[in-house]
């Protein structure tokens, strides 16, 4: 019995040795509650500039935090901005609920939010969420269940969604769209090509470059194709 109770002790003492060691090497994790940065609890997506800040869009507007300190920009109509991709130039782009445009520092690196619907026709700048945001070749698309926009040299444009638009992402240095019931698009020589029509609806939800030539779809429950 004393020799079953050794053994036990034994293996205790390496199990607390070994877990005191598990952290070691392993990058530090920190939670940050929203009592502390003070802004809505949901955040639809991350950026990082070259600097180092980091930008989130939360239910709440604009999220920034520099490593020390946490800051709020909300958009003009209080809109909960649902994506947001940065340029070269440092320019946030960001959307929200009839809302479209980008925030940029000005002089002491506070932020100041360009709206862009203006800039849209008349008839498109009535929209619901803008979903996701890619910047490919210098243009920027953003896109709504309804319809794609793409902002090039001062102007804005829209492509309207054969049923609904449920992705738009960069893959191989080229810009897919992928609709309901029509299928993948793909942008070239600035305009949109459908690409792909599957023989049922798929429900796309990613594309991935895939060796050489191909391309790697994922669906939300019809599995994979290439």
């Amino acid at each position: 019995m004393k020799k079953l109770v050794f053994l036990a002790l034994v293996f205790l003492a390496i199990a607390v040795a070994g877990a005191g060691q598990s952290t070691i090497g392993l990058p530090a994790i920190r939670n940050f509650p929203n009592t502390e940065y003070h802004a809505g609890t949901q955040v639809w997506g991350i950026g990082q500039d070259r600097a180092g800040r980091l930008y989130f869009a939360n239910d709440d507007g604009l999220l920034t935090y520099d490593g020390g300190y946490w800051h709020l920009y909300p958009l003009p109509n209080r809109a909960a901005i649902k994506s947001l991709a940065i340029d070269t130039a440092g320019r946030i782009y960001v959307g929200g609920e009839d809302e479209i445009g980008y925030f940029s520092p000005e002089e002491g690196g506070i932020l100041r939010y360009h709206s862009l619907k203006e800039k849209l026709p008349v008839s498109a700048q009535q929209f619901a969420d803008i979903w996701n945001i890619e910047i490919a070749h210098g243009d920027v698309f953003f896109r709504t269940n309804e319809a794609l926009i793409m902002w090039k040299h001062g102007t804005m444009s829209t492509l309207d969604a054969p049923e609904n638009w449920q992705l738009m992402t960069v893959a191989d240095t080229a810009l897919f769209a992928a609709d309901k019931d029509r299928g993948l698009y793909v942008y070239r020589g600035d305009r949109w090509e459908e690409l792909c029509r599957p023989e049922v609806p798929l429900h796309i939800t990613g594309i991935l470059p895939y060796r050489k030539d191909s391309l790697l779809v994922t669906t939300l429950k019809k599995g994979l194709y290439i």
